[in-house]
This record gives structure tokens, C-alpha cells and sequence, in this order.
């Protein structure tokens, strides 16, 4: 069997979850999703095996499990929706920051939502959206006025960048088709610079895209960008 993962079949592949205002979310029923080449609905859970209790200045990861394969140490039920405090110490014994990508959507175990709560246990879902080929591409106009140059910093490492927002169930491949509209001098000057431009895929969440000259003159790009997963 190839291995293919999941896919919520919903128009924009994610799952439609309830804030039920009293410190506890819920799945919404009828909602189709593919798990391997089991294709599945929400609603052949009850509401109680679909909604969980979250307790305040917490994060948590909102999942599915087709065969209750392990994640690290920790052991979830076979077929069956789960949540996890992102601390916990089976689910993440190196005490990893929850974008590492031992926790993105692997083929037989779905990341559905980050589920945060404040000091008041108000609570934000961030919905990730889960096919078998996620893919997607855009442009950004970016202008080095507003990131500070760093120097020898590998792209991974950038930290002067737009961020746009993505939202996928697993980090994917950044990949760049143009930049336009870039200058190499300063005009009727003939000095040199240094250029950082180009784009990284941060984490499931978002890409970081950047254009930075060593003189921190002002100056603009826009950069074409591919993503797939």
C-alpha cells in the first residue's frame, strides 16, 4: 500500500471546531477525512468522544490516531480523537518547542489544531489544514528598509522577515520562481553590497520571506514563492 497522508475533505481541508465558551472545544460532527485509505466521519464519534476540557496558560496539540502509533512515549487509542498538553513529558520528553516537526501530520496520525488558553483559560484555535499534497504560491513585495541586514546568519536563521501565515499539518518546501525589482548599487554610485533575499520555511505556521542589504539602504523586491508538502 503507498503510504499517502491524511486529507480532511472539507473545502478548505480543515475541521470545523467549537469554542463551547465553558473551558471545553468539540470536533464538529459531519466532516469527512481521510486516514491511509480509510475514509472516515466525524460523526461516527458521539459528541462526548469529540470534545475535550482545557485548562488555562496551556498548549495543546488536537489529534486523531488511525492505529495508536506512539509518539515518543506516549501511547494514544487506536481510532480515536485525542488532545495532548504540548508539555507533556511522554508526548515531548525533550521538552521541544510544539513546531518541531516530530509533531506535524505523519501518515497514520493526524494534527488537526494548537489549542492555547490565556491566565483566563480564553482559548484561540489555530486550524491546520490536512491533504495528501499540500501545495500553494504567492508573492510578497518586500522592502530591505525594514529588515536590518545580519550578517553570515544561514537562511534557517534569518530573523528579520515578512512572515506570512500558512497554517499546514506539516512543514513543507520553500522554493523561490523570481525576484524582481531589486537594485545592486546605489544609483550613480559604483560602491558594492551585500544581499540576504529569498524565503525558508519556518515551522507548519508560517514562511519567512526577506530581503536585506548591508547598508540598510531602502529598496524593494518582490519575490515569487512555491510551497509544497
Amino acid at each position: 500500500m503507498k503510504l499517502e497522508y491524511p486529507e480532511i475533505l472539507t473545502t478548505n481541508n480543515i475541521f470545523s471546531i467549537t469554542d463551547n465558551s465553558n473551558g471545553t472545544i468539540t470536533i464538529n460532527s459531519n466532516q469527512e477525512f481521510f486516514v491511509q485509505d480509510v475514509k472516515l466521519n466525524t460523526s461516527r464519534w458521539g459528541d462526548s468522544e469529540r470534545t475535550f476540557s482545557v485548562n488555562a496558560s496551556t498548549t495543546y496539540h488536537l489529534r486523531f490516531s488511525l492505529n495508536g502509533k506512539q509518539i515518543n512515549n506516549f501511547t494514544p487509542k487506536r481510532l480515536s480523537f485525542y488532545i495532548v498538553d504540548v508539555s507533556d513529558t511522554n508526548y515531548n520528553p525533550n521538552g521541544v518547542d510544539e513546531t518541531d516537526t516530530q509533531f506535524d501530520t505523519k501518515y497514520d496520525d493526524m494534527l488537526i489544531a494548537k489549542i492555547t488558553t490565556d491566565s483566563n483559560n480564553a482559548i484561540t484555535i489555530v486550524n491546520l489544514k490536512n491533504k495528501k499534497h499540500l501545495i500553494s504560491e504567492g508573492f510578497v513585495n518586500i522592502s530591505s528598509s525594514d529588515y536590518s541586514y545580519e550578517d553570515g546568519t544561514a537562511p534557517d536563521d534569518i530573523k528579520n522577515a515578512l512572515a506570512v501565515n500558512v497554517n499546514w499539518s506539516r512543514k513543507g518546501i520553500f522554493s523561490s520562481e523570481a525576484f524582481t525589482d531589486s537594485i545592486s548599487v546605489n544609483e550613480g554610485g559604483s560602491a558594492q553590497y551585500e544581499f540576504n533575499f529569498g524565503g525558508v520555511f519556518k515551522n507548519r505556521y508560517k514562511i519567512f520571506c526577506f530581503y536585506q542589504r548591508s547598508d540598510n539602504t531602502s529598496d524593494g523586491m518582490t519575490i515569487k514563492y512555491n510551497l509544497e508538502a
